[in-house]
């Protein structure tokens, strides 16, 4: 009988460290769990912020862009001028000299519509 009842209670021991052992995969697994969403929620959050920035970097690209053009645009002009207003010297000096244009008209002085 001594037997049969250490036999029962080491099948109780047993089956109570089952039980222990369940509630604590139980309690881990579930842990594991909610920090599984707590991750997902973070990824979605950085996912949805990444949009932003990307957004955000897109639309200052193209300002960036088009100011750049712009200023390029606006060193030709310039270059341009400097050009014309050179080659209206010339003209000048060359009006100076002569009098008239070989058609016979004076132009303008440099800086004149």
């Amino acid at each position: 009988m001594a037997g049969l009842i250490g036999a029962l209670q080491e099948v109780l021991t047993v089956v109570q460290r089952l039980s222990d052992l369940e509630k604590r995969h139980d309690r881990e697994f579930k842990e594991l769990k909610d920090g599984l969403g707590s991750a997902r929620s973070e990824a979605r959050e950085l996912d949805r912020r990444l949009l932003v920035l990307e957004t955000r970097f897109g639309g200052l690209a193209e300002i960036a862009a088009t100011e750049a053009r712009a200023a390029a645009q606006s060193a030709a002009s310039l270059a341009v001028a400097g050009e014309l207003r050179a080659i209206g010297e010339r003209i000048a000096r060359l009006e100076g000299v002569t009098g008239t244009l070989p058609h016979g008209r004076a132009l303008p002085p440099p800086g004149d519509p």
